[in-house]
């Protein structure tokens, strides 16, 4: 007995001091000049960490008999850095294939109903070991982003702290991390068919979320919904109850980020925008949050037919650099983030270096972010009661001279080993060949806009040969009159009204615009989804580049409106957009031609089999038989859709014209079919609603599709 109880105190003495051990030491640095960053900047000041907190900052701190003391002479301590866009303790993504890219098997008609995998936690996927070597930059606290596909998953706020992801974890899902720029060639493999698989998945989120509401109101006499994780996610993001956190690499990403969050009237997180500058009016307007990438040389996914344009990557990358101090300039606010670069820090410099204020860098990779993820309440500023993610800088933070002495994250302390002098890195890892003539670049400056028409202003063509392609025949020596866009008047004998704008037509030939009836003209980030058979879901309309140079010079070619369609590499490809050439107009919307009839690509032949693409996979059909068949299982299959969405529209009606019943219980409401895009394009067709352009090659296909 007496042996057994000297065990037990043994043990009891054991776990006090492994319980000892295991509490976060207390420190206090003295004589340091403080940067709070929520508030003045205090001078000969000190802190105190305690249990992982921020227990005091100030002047006259008592400080804790148990501390570890250090002298801050010389010393300047910041908030840790926080990454909000990281590829940190991640490995790196996956070769990528073009826009438009093959895929290789036959693929279902209908794309999946189930757009993520749901057990793709983030924070399970990050190496410890790996993350936490970014402490030498300052960063205390990262949101870890994959790289390799469409949809990532819940993304968590992470501190670089410990040895197992789970225990890092400080906030578990600040949204769901989604990429506009498609990397592989599984659907979606084009920005059009990016678009059309986020609108797909918020429409699938919106009637799970539903279909499961009724269902859990009424259950009696229902078909229980299937448990769907994956749709779960979506379902929050539709309700608003997540952010998508979606990363934008284009200009005209953020106005298509935009038309997301209005149609579905979601809540957005917008990272990358390394050339928003340009959309600064549209930013002020509608105040987003931003996640600015200091990775100004990303890699570059190939086009169709390969290739790049180095003097254009020069300058994409020029403008990268002065991006975030022009946007600061504009008075917007946002979080500077690495982007996946290798050099947080010296992405950070060369952005202070082109105009952003050192200052204003330091809130943007500290408090500004912490506001935008939700966390601002416990970290990004050094204030008591907030986490204890402390960095300590001989001289001035984020210069090119100051050193890292010491950084504490949830009070630990970690001290970075001394490196030997040597060339500073890019912000991305070694510099491109040519990145040094990015300096020579002229300054950045917006595309420039046309001058509008003044409403109410007439035009006047004078002296022309006016060939009129109409009833009038060529009119010599004739006269047009133009009035808010429009022809108001051509002939021989027109009067022109005072205060017209004349243009002296002698020796011209005037004509109508031409009209080019099969383009893909400003079509941006691929022409192809190839990935499927049958595409008919994906619009030409959300990936139209006002910007493209390729409409001013077929402005200059005599070029005014065009039939923009999806390109020949599916049986039934996308949805068409009709436009005018206004180039340099705000928006794709703004080309839209108002009132044309909407219409689809379909291909015959050569291009949907694939007759071109020698070796590996073949996608189904790869004959002009199986093209007929995939046309005609899409029609019998939209012929069932709409079957089904006649038969809940003819229930509904009968149920509202029914008549309560006193005393007898309502039935149940019957649920809206799922609502499929494809389907619905498709039906168009079949109701006449939406013309069909093929691109065929012989006569025995052509028949085939009128038959």
């Amino acid at each position: 007995m007496k042996l057994h109880g000297a065990l037990a105190a043994l043990t009891l003495v054991s776990l006090a001091a492994v319980a000892d051990a295991a509490k976060t030491p207390t420190y206090a640095i003295t004589k340091a000049r403080v940067v709070t960053v929520s508030g003045a900047v205090l001078e000969n000041a000190t802190v105190v960490l305690r249990d992982g907190l921020v227990v005091d900052v100030g002047a006259n701190v008592a400080i804790p008999k148990d501390a570890r003391i250090f002298d801050g002479t010389g010393l300047t301590l910041t908030p840790g850095l926080i990454d909000a866009y990281s590829g940190a303790g991640l490995p790196a993504a996956r070769p990528a294939g073009g826009p438009g890219g093959g895929g290789g098997g036959a693929g279902p008609a209908t794309p999946p109903a189930n757009p993520i995998d749901p057990a793709s936690n983030i924070h399970e996927r990050v190496r410890a070991s790996e993350a936490l070597k970014t402490r030498d930059s300052g960063i205390t606290t990262i949101v870890p982003i994959p790289r390799e596909v469409l949809v990532f998953g819940a993304a968590p706020v992470m501190n670089l702290n410990g040895d197992k992801p789970g225990t890092m974890v400080v906030k578990a899902n600040v949204g769901l991390a989604a990429n506009l720029t498609t990397l592989g060639q599984r659907y979606p493999g084009s920005l059009m068919g990016a678009m059309t698989f986020f609108r797909q998945a918020l429409m699938d989120g919106a009637h799970h979320r539903a279909d499961v509401a009724a269902y859990e109101k009424a259950p009696s006499g229902r078909k229980r919904p299937a448990y769907d994780p994956g749709l779960d996610v979506w379902a929050d993001v539709a309700a608003g109850a997540t952010p998508l956190l979606l990363q934008t690499s284009r200009v005209g990403d953020l106005r298509r980020a935009f038309a997301l969050g209005d149609e579905f009237k979601i809540r957005l997180i917008l990272a990358g925008n390394t050339q928003a500058f340009e959309e600064a009016a549209l930013l002020k307007e509608r105040k987003p949050s931003l996640l600015v990438s200091v990775n100004f040389d990303p890699p570059r996914v190939g086009g169709f037919f390969g290739g790049s344009d180095d003097d254009k990557d020069r300058a994409d990358i020029d403008k990268a650099e002065k991006n975030p101090g022009l946007l600061h300039k504009e008075g917007l606010k946002f979080a500077l983030v690495s982007g996946f670069a290798t050099d947080f820090l010296g992405g950070i410099r060369k952005a202070i270096e082109k105009g952003l204020p050192r200052d204003i860098a330091l809130r943007a990779v500290t408090l500004t972010p912490a506001e935008i993820l939700g966390v601002a309440d416990r970290m990004g500023s050094l204030d008591k009661g907030k986490i204890a993610n402390v960095v300590a800088w001989t001289g001035d933070p984020l210069t090119k001279d100051a050193k890292i002495k010491m950084v504490f994250v949830d009070g630990e302390l970690y001290q970075p080993e001394e490196k030997p002098a040597g060339p500073p890195a890019g912000a991305s890892g070694p510099p491109r060949p040519e990145t040094a003539k990015a300096e020579t670049v002229a300054e950045v400056k917006p595309v420039p806009v046309p001058a509008t028409v003044t409403p109410g202003a007439v035009t006047a063509i004078t002296n022309a040969k006016i060939m009129t392609v109409g009833a009038a025949g060529i009119i010599d020596q004739g006269t047009i009159l133009i009035k808010g866009g429009k022809i108001t008047a051509v002939g021989k004998d027109i009067s022109v009204p005072a205060g017209a704008t004349v243009i002296d037509a002698s020796g011209r030939v005037v004509t109508p615009g031409i009209i080019d009836a099969h383009s893909h003209t400003a079509v941006e980030g691929g022409v192809n989804e190839c990935t499927n058979i049958i595409t008919a879901e994906v619009r030409v309309i959300d990936v139209l580049d006002p910007r493209d140079i390729s409409i001013y010079r077929q402005l200059a070619g005599g070029v005014t409106a065009a039939n923009v369609l999806h390109g020949s590499c599916n049986s039934i490809g996308g949805q068409n957009a009709t436009i005018k050439l206004r180039w340099g107009a705000d928006s794709g919307d703004a080309l839209i031609f108002k009132g044309a009839p909407p219409g689809i690509k379909f291909a015959l032949g050569e291009n949907p089999k694939r007759a071109s693409f020698g070796g590996g996979a073949r996608r189904y059909p790869a004959t002009r038989m199986g093209v007929e068949v995939s046309i005609r299982d899409a029609f019998l299959e939209a012929k069932a859709y709409k079957k089904e969405w006649d038969a809940y529209n003819a229930a509904t009606k009968a149920m509202s014209a029914r008549k309560p019943v006193k005393g007898a219980s309502a039935p149940a409401a019957p649920i809206a079919p799922r609502k499929n895009l494809q389907m619905e394009a498709l039906v168009e067709i079949l109701e006449g609603k939406r013309l069909v352009h093929a691109h065929s090659y012989r006569a025995d296909e052509i028949l085939m599709l009128i038959d």
